[in-house]
């Protein structure tokens, strides 16, 4: 909402043109980080991620949702 106010008032374009320069400027990059979790094995962190997978899909499959991928 507070994008949407900075630019009331201003012909179109400038919307345009602040999106092409926010996605020049945003930095695409991954992380890794270690995390120390007591009880978390390679196994459940693998079934897990898993579960979140199969979660990601079924919601990027509904119709009622619009789902953005980098």
């Amino acid at each position: 909402m507070l994008y949407q106010l900075s630019y009331r008032g201003f012909p179109a374009e400038y919307d345009a043109a602040g999106h092409r320069a926010r996605g020049k400027a945003a930095a695409r990059r991954q992380e890794q980080v270690e995390v120390d979790l007591p009880g978390w094995t390679e196994e459940l962190v693998v079934r897990l991620t898993g579960r979140y997978e199969a979660d990601v899909t079924a919601t990027a499959a509904m119709d009622s949702m619009r789902f953005l991928t980098p």
